[in-house]
């Protein structure tokens, strides 16, 4: 089967170890989807925990979700900037379904949403602490 250009960009960034979300390791395992975003003043850090908001119709900062209910669902892959999401909302970004990161990289990431992402925490022998989810 052949790759897409999509699946070209994907391969090569998730893997370097300079990129801030890097996957810690089992990188085979991960899990990419494609999310739209709300829009948010300031945009969205690499690492946003994103929970779905009903009423937009749109993934949101797990944080700032509206309602009560909202349940933790994927991890934002990349940044992406208040001009990029545009006016409106609803810019086209890359998510972790599932995977290996560092706890250190995420954001809006609690008690609550570890359960929401069925998320496990292992120390390392280093001593970083990484989100199995």
């Amino acid at each position: 089967m052949a790759k897409s250009p999509i699946d070209a960009v994907v391969s090569t960034e998730i893997f370097r170890r300079d990129t801030t979300l890097v996957l810690a390791k089992r990188r085979d395992l991960a899990s990419l989807s494609a999310v739209r975003l709300k829009f948010k003043a300031g945009g969205y850090l690499a690492g946003t925990v994103l929970a779905f908001n009903s009423a937009a119709g749109l993934h949101d900062d797990y944080a700032a979700a509206s309602g009560g209910g909202a349940t933790a669902e994927k991890i934002l892959f990349e940044s992406v900037t208040e001009a990029e999401l545009g006016a409106t909302g609803g810019a086209l970004a890359r998510a972790l379904d599932g995977g290996f990161v560092y706890k250190t990289a995420l954001v809006s990431y609690n008690a609550t949403a570890k359960g929401q992402l069925g998320a496990t925490e292992q120390i390392d022998a280093t001593g970083v602490t990484i989100v199995k989810f």
